[in-house]
């Protein structure tokens, strides 16, 4: 009798260890699956969220590739115009005048400077050179509108969105215009035109913005 009540005994006492296991190990799976569900959607939202960095990213080289084809091409229309194109050829002490910079290009200037100044993210990549560049052109765009050295800020806007746009769309530059009127290169004619080099130090952008701010006549940022 009494080994019969200690096999039963034991049965209970297997069979609730055996029922424990089993709910432990259910519990384990349960929590296991929730686990991988959790890191699979981690890893799925991880995956979106580089995607659209990703697309965002190409979007704004995109933009970039186009803005600054369409700022060459009408800093390209200054620089080989008329005025610019005599200004160029004009041994006179009056051949860097200021009469080019009307009030009707003032306007165009700062609707260029606006492009430049929504297309660029407030806080810049310092690993981005082109993004730096622009920023150099919209503070030179803005600097350009004062009285002070205007022309050589147009070319040295010039030269610089030369360079970018040999960069990101394989520019070529032709040496003569439709009129067969020899072309400023921003490479090789600096020294001819201005009788000294090109100051080539890279500034920060705290820099940058200094020199704007320091100038009370030029055109801010945020008109």
């Amino acid at each position: 009798m009494k080994k019969k009540i200690l096999i039963s005994v034991s049965a209970i006492v297997i069979i609730f260890v055996s029922l424990t296991v089993v709910n432990f190990l259910s519990n384990e799976k349960v929590d296991q699956e929730a686990i991988n569900r959790s890191l699979s959607s981690k890893t799925v939202n991880s995956n979106q969220v580089d995607e659209k960095e990703q697309r965002l990213k190409k979007e704004f080289e995109e933009d970039m590739k186009q803005l600054v084809a369409s700022q060459f091409d009408y800093f390209d229309s200054i620089i080989n115009g008329d005025f610019f194109y005599q200004s160029r050829n004009n041994q006179s002490v009056d051949n860097f005048s200021d009469a080019w910079l009307t009030e009707n290009v003032k306007e165009e200037l700062h609707e260029h400077a606006l492009e430049i100044h929504q297309l660029l993210p407030e806080e810049l990549d310092e690993n981005d050179p082109n993004s730096q560049k622009l920023l150099q052109v919209l503070i030179g765009i803005n600097l350009a509108t004062s009285a002070k050295e205007s022309q050589k800020n147009i070319y040295s806007i010039y030269k610089t969105l030369y360079e970018l746009n040999v960069q990101l769309n394989d520019y070529e530059l032709n040496e003569f215009d439709s009129n067969g009127r020899e072309r400023f290169n921003p490479e090789d004619d600096w020294m001819t035109v201005f009788g000294e080099q090109e100051d080539q130090s890279v500034k920060t952008e705290a820099e940058l913005k200094e020199k704007l701010s320091d100038d009370p006549e030029v055109l801010g940022e945020n008109e």
